[in-house]
């Protein structure tokens, strides 16, 4: 009887519903961050502030050093799994004038 209820089609399609479930377990809680991800985080969340102050404190920021900086913030806040702690800083940079390149 089970055979008859567990055959063919819906057989199949509980078989590709585990798999899809243990999949989503896998990428959701069986991805760690490797010691290298962790350690680039930290090292890259600590430039970021400080060319953050540096052009802040300057009071301008040059088209190229504000791409940048834009980069490097994707890379942290996208890439990375930064917490957002920056945005508030990079919002004070976009609102700098720029300043002509040399």
């Amino acid at each position: 009887m089970w055979e008859t209820i567990l055959g063919g089609g819906l057989a199949a399609s509980l078989i590709i519903t585990i798999e899809k479930f243990a999949e989503f377990l896998i990428s959701h809680f069986g991805k760690k961050k490797s010691t290298v991800e962790i350690a680039m985080r930290v090292m890259l969340r600590e430039r970021i502030r400080y060319l953050c102050r540096v052009y802040i404190s300057a009071g301008e920021i040059s088209y190229t050093d504000r791409e940048d900086l834009i980069a490097m913030h994707k890379v942290y806040h996208k890439d990375l799994d930064g917490n957002g702690n920056l945005d508030a800083e990079m919002e004070d940079v976009m609102e700098l004038p720029l300043r002509r390149e040399n």
